[in-house]
């Protein structure tokens, strides 16, 4: 396979990673939405079931999305997501990752889902334009 595309998928796969490493809390925490937000363009969309009991996708920007997330007393509680494998493609200043992870809520329960992230390159910098999920 070509360095560059390889290098490509390593810098975009670092970017997804930290999506999820920034979304981790203790209970009484709160996820670094600084810098969750600085992986994304500001108009990116998210297509998404939040939590394993909604009953459909929400739509939502950014902001939206970062009060739905903290919905369900999930800051008394705290939250992980564990990536667990993915599916990277570049074609040219645009990729897409298919990535399985799993939702870690504090009474225990894991929950598998995918997420669908869809990547832009400009100024040389990859960052996340949309997101779609839903439970496995």
């Amino acid at each position: 396979m070509n360095r560059a595309i390889e290098k490509e998928k390593q810098i975009i796969n670092d970017v997804v990673e930290k999506a999820y490493d920034v979304l981790a809390f203790p209970p009484g925490g709160m996820p670094k939405w600084d810098v969750f937000m600085s992986l994304f363009y500001e108009s990116a969309q998210l297509s998404l079931r939040v939590f394993p009991q909604d009953k459909e996708i929400s739509l939502l920007t950014l902001v939206e999305y970062t009060k739905a997330q903290m919905g369900n007393h999930l800051q008394e509680e705290g939250y992980s997501e564990s990536p667990v494998s993915n599916d990277i493609e570049v074609i040219g200043d645009i990729a897409w990752v298919r990535q399985h992870f799993i939702m870690n809520f504090s009474n225990g329960r894991k929950t598998h889902a995918m997420d669908i992230f869809l990547l832009v390159k400009k100024e040389d910098r990859w960052k996340i334009i949309s997101v779609a999920s839903d439970m496995l």
